[in-house]
């Protein structure tokens, strides 16, 4: 459960990019939401299968286990799923009331599109695992969408070390990695991470988290949260930061022109 305010704000601690045997994970979506709760004792949790196997029976069975588990106060859940294409990247998406595979929108710039019609956020997977064709995430250069609101620096067991400290995507930047190349060209993206989980250890196989901060532990507030950038990546499952520039919270916009002032609290 939530370790108690900093800044203003609550912490819980989950992951939304998970797999069931919907796809090709392994347990029923009743028992991932289950596991995260009883097992692993996440606040919040999501599954998000691959899309091109989920078929419209199975996205509402997955809708009733995640409403069946979220209790306000409780656990939180969320309905997902992964937008999965070869070359041009994985996309967690959650919160839609629909879902769209790599053969119905076919490239990322496709799939901005579809995005932005739709009440959602969106998470970029395991940056450069793609990218055999140079076209992951279109290489950031479409007009950035306010509904891709973070990407995983982790991934499974796989840490910053693959996921931050890298060399992206771009040659002559000074060795940027995927992260901070996207911040460049205007993305505005959370730092995020999820366990991307196929062998019904949901939370269980380390101690990473996504952790947000929010008023409370309900959808409703999660979400928000999650829109407005408001979480960190953390490999401490009991970590609490809050991070401020001029009283405002991780993953506000604020004017550049004005004095700064910086507040870091653990």
């Amino acid at each position: 459960a939530a370790l108690g305010a900093i800044g203003g704000y609550n912490v819980y601690y989950g992951h939304l990019h998970n797999h069931s045997n919907v796809s090709d994970g392994t347990g029923t979506p009743n028992d991932a939401y289950s596991y995260a709760k009883n097992i692993a004792g996440l606040d919040f949790f999501g599954l998000s299968d691959h899309a091109n196997q989920i078929d419209a029976n199975e996205w509402i069975s997955i809708k009733s286990a995640a409403d069946n588990y979220n209790l306000d106060g409780v656990f939180t859940t969320f309905r997902g799923f992964e937008w999965s294409h070869n070359t041009q990247g994985h996309v967690t998406i959650i919160n839609s009331e629909d879902y769209c595979t790599a053969s119905s929108v076919p490239n990322f710039t496709n799939l901005l599109s579809w995005i932005s019609t739709r009440d959602c956020a969106a998470f970029l997977n395991h940056p450069g695992r793609q990218n055999t064709t140079g076209q992951e995430f279109g290489q950031f250069t479409d007009t950035p969408s306010d509904k891709i609101v973070g990407m995983e620096l982790w991934n499974k067991n796989d840490a910053y070390s693959v996921y931050y400290y890298n060399d992206g995507y771009h040659s002559k930047d000074e060795l940027l990695g995927y992260f901070d190349e996207a911040h460049i060209r205007d993305w505005k993206i959370g730092a995020g991470g999820s366990s991307d989980n196929h062998t019904a250890t949901w939370g269980t196989d380390n101690d990473y988290r996504m952790a947000i901060l929010a008023e409370n532990l309900s959808r409703t507030s999660l979400y928000e949260a999650m829109q407005n950038k408001r979480f960190f990546s953390t490999l401490d499952k009991n970590i609490k930061m809050s991070f401020k520039i001029n009283d405002s919270e991780m993953g506000s916009t604020i004017a550049g022109n004005v004095g700064q002032n910086l507040q870091i609290l653990v």
